[in-house]
């Protein structure tokens, strides 16, 4: 199952709060919770082929959590893939 979750930042200032935020996820993460964080992917530079995108992906044991910035609106996005058995 997924879920997304957005938050949002408006006025003048929201743009760059968001870069600000991102700047920070990009320095890394050892855990989320109680995950610990095993991979990390910055799309920012591009990869696999893809185009530049600034979006980060955290790999857990659990499953994944992808960070965005939305490109039409003064938002944060983050989405949360988690696998159980």
């Amino acid at each position: 199952m997924k879920e997304v979750h957005s938050f949002e930042f408006p006025g003048s200032a929201g743009h760059e709060r968001m870069a600000r935020i991102m700047r920070t996820f990009r320095n890394g993460l050892e855990s989320v919770g109680d995950c610990k964080v095993i991979k990390t992917e910055d799309f920012f530079q591009g990869l696999y082929g893809l185009p530049k995108s600034n979006v980060i992906k955290y790999y857990t044991e659990q499953g994944s959590i992808v960070i965005r910035p939305s490109g039409t609106e003064p938002k944060l996005k983050v989405y949360i893939s988690v696998t159980s058995m």
